[in-house]
């Protein structure tokens, strides 16, 4: 059956499921949902009437242009198959004509090729008989001179390469910024939010539908899996890297994001600005006074609250957040909740959300990239090589959908890397740009471990009463959440933070900590875990290279000796604020059980610094012209806080210096 639906079209039973006001019927007997629409049209930039018309009018004709034919939808009812791509059902007709019954075919594809038998063909054959398809893929054939109205750009302005958290920035402010320059993203992963084009659902139940309610019929509002903050806490993360959106074995071992929206759409969405002096050690025009309306813009331009739950209330602190809070408030911390935090206080995280649902780089700022007629963005597409002559690009190569493909600078262009701190780095030595030797050295991170404490007495822990990964959790508080955006769904991971300045270490005592520890919702009943993470590490870095198997690997094994508290200070600082913890649960009678790391933090920086491997006024890659990198990889050294809020400055600062040397 058809599973990939945008928007939801039920049978004529749907009148009294939505009420007068939310339908719109047909003389079939077919209904149209109206919300799904306008979800949808919000992001198209449509008004209200035009979509709802748009929507009516194509339901049930015959196209006869793009993509002609029909499929059976899983109401029964027979839809054009131009329809189903005209209202974002589908990407294009390729998709389409693998639906039930679909008798699809592209008649879009102009341009011819030579087959095998040295015979030349019309592109549109190959789609007709069935040998490719969609324009795209004949347009990789032998003298293939196909170009399909809508396919995938071969010429443009810039090419930003990878759609993560500082990508869809860059991409979306440069197409603001440069409306007569043609902008193509290009993203390795699938599609993240549903308003993005997401389908990965949230998460398995025992027989409830997370889209409709199962006494009303009533289809709420589609979500993924990464519009819902409670998956953090449970089934979100793959660290084996066998799951699709992750990049497996590529980055020498450590898990990395591969889905639009970057980990920006996979982390616990903590939003934290850093002592100001931490940008005293950046290059001339990225300090504090030149960051700080960068800073600001991300502030103002997302909703950061300390309760993610549309309610207003914060869910799931009897897991072991409030028994942490009370044992430290006993040893002098004080509660603090906000975006800059304090060293010796504890409280909820700040967190980006709308109406509790994830807000991400990707669902802020590319709606409105995607309304604009000179950006495109192509997501499954892996980009193989920057194509160049002695450092001067002149085009991409990348695959998708098995075939490979090109996109050509236009003269004057620009490639942008924002691919993140371990594929920026393999992308530029798989293509012989290696920075003047200064590619991938100073890799940072967070170090963290996790510590288990038994707690006697305590009758059961968020592992019995929240665990994603269990169906029947799911079906208890998946009501709230479908219909208000409430409950524990609507949490995510960390409940609880809590900061260490060491005596003695750098800088004052109101702004500056070196150890953040918090609190997820995960232990077993009678447990308790507490992560400390490495917030200011002195010495802690790594080199990377690229291996003969075009994996990346390591100066030191496989990092961990180098990356995480890799000298005695570091090793210090963190294990002051473990002895303060242990000290203050003993006195509640909880003890220590084991301890688990170093791990990753997934906090990575520092590929490609600037001032070092990259400029730091044009962002140009040393040894190339016209090939900028704009991701964490430019960040010399470790962000003094959770990083999302400052990369995401990074991405805006960015932006305006790449718009700039266009102007």
């Amino acid at each position: 059956m058809l599973t990939t639906y945008k928007f939801s079209v039920v049978l004529g039973m749907c009148a009294t499921a939505y009420g007068a006001e939310t339908k719109r019927c047909h003389g079939n007997g077919t209904c149209l949902d109206e919300e799904a629409v306008l979800l949808q049209a919000r992001v198209r930039g449509q008004d209200k009437e035009s979509a709802l018309e748009a929507a009516s009018g194509h339901q049930n004709r015959s196209m006869q242009e793009g993509c002609p034919g029909t499929f059976l939808g899983q109401d029964g009812t027979t839809y054009a198959c131009q329809f189903a791509i005209d209202n974002g059902w589908a990407k294009n007709c390729a998709e389409v004509s693998t639906w039930q019954d679909a008798t699809c075919r592209d008649s879009s594809c102009p341009g011819t090729f030579v087959g095998q038998d040295g015979t030349t063909y019309t592109c549109q054959s190959a789609i007709d008989n069935g040998w490719a398809r969609d324009c795209a893929e004949v347009s990789t054939w032998n003298g293939a001179t196909c170009s399909a109205a809508g396919s995938d750009n071969a010429e443009a302005d810039i090419v930003i390469i990878g759609g993560g958290m500082v990508g869809c920035i860059v991409a979306s402010q440069l197409a603001e910024k440069l409306p007569h320059k043609q902008i193509v993203l290009l993203e390795a992963g699938k599609p993240s939010h549903h308003a993005l084009g997401g389908s990965s659902p949230p998460g398995n139940t025992q027989g409830q539908n997370w889209n409709v309610n199962a006494q009303s019929g009533y289809q709420y509002d589609p979500f993924t899996r990464y519009d819902v903050p409670g998956n953090y806490i449970g089934d979100m993360h793959c660290y084996d890297g066998s799951c699709e959106d992750a990049w497996g074995k590529i980055t020498g071992g450590f898990y990395q994001c591969k889905v639009l929206g970057g980990c920006g759409v996979m982390n616990g969405a903590l939003m934290q600005v850093p002592a100001p002096d931490m940008w005293a050690s950046m290059p001339f025009g990225w300090q504090y006074e030149d960051m700080k309306t960068y800073i600001d813009r991300v502030i103002g331009d997302f909703t950061i609250t300390p309760t993610p739950s549309a309610d207003g209330k914060h869910y799931l602190d009897d897991a072991g957040a409030n028994l942490l809070r009370k044992a430290l408030h006993e040893e002098g911390f004080t509660d603090h909740t906000g975006i800059h935090v304090k060293p010796h206080t504890i409280g909820l995280p700040t967190v980006s959300v709308v109406h509790g649902e994830r807000q991400s780089s990707a669902s802020r700022y590319l709606p409105e990239a995607l309304k604009r007629s000179n950006f495109k963005l192509i997501t499954e597409a892996e980009v193989k090589r920057i194509i160049h002559n002695n450092g001067m690009a002149t085009g991409v190569s990348y695959s998708k959908w098995g075939g490979n493909r090109k996109i050509m600078l236009k003269p004057g262009g620009k490639v942008v890397v924002s691919a993140g701190a371990f594929m920026t780095p393999r992308l530029l030595l798989l293509s012989g740009l290696d920075g003047s030797g200064r590619v991938g050295k100073g890799i940072s991170d967070h170090g963290i471990k996790m510590r288990r404490y038994n707690v006697p007495g305590w009758p059961e822990g968020a592992w019995d009463t929240h665990n994603m990964r269990d169906p029947s959790v799911i079906d208890a508080n998946l009501p709230q959440y479908t219909q208000s955006r409430s409950g524990p769904l609507a949490q995510y991971g960390p409940t609880l933070t809590g900061f260490f300045k060491v005596p003695g270490s750098p800088g004052d005592d109101r702004d500056h900590f070196d150890v953040e520890i918090f609190h997820n919702p995960m232990s077993k009943a009678h447990e308790i875990e507490v992560h400390f993470g490495l917030m200011r590490p002195t010495c802690s870095h790594e080199e990377i290279h690229l291996k003969a198997d075009g994996n990346l690997g390591f100066s030191q094994g496989n990092g961990n000796d180098g990356l995480y508290f890799g000298c005695h200070q570091d090793r210090e600082l963190l294990e002051y604020a473990i002895r303060k913890v242990d000290q203050a649960l003993a006195k509640k009678g909880v003890t220590f059980k084991e301890e688990f790391g170093p791990w990753s933090f997934n906090h990575w920086v520092g590929t490609c610094a600037i001032g070092y491997c990259s400029d730091p006024g044009t962002l140009l890659v040393k040894g190339t012209s016209n090939v900028v990198v704009a991701d964490a990889s430019i960040v010399p050294r470790q962000i003094w806080a959770h990083p999302a809020l400052s990369f995401m400055a990074v991405g805006h600062k960015a932006s305006d210096l790449i718009a700039n040397s266009f102007i």
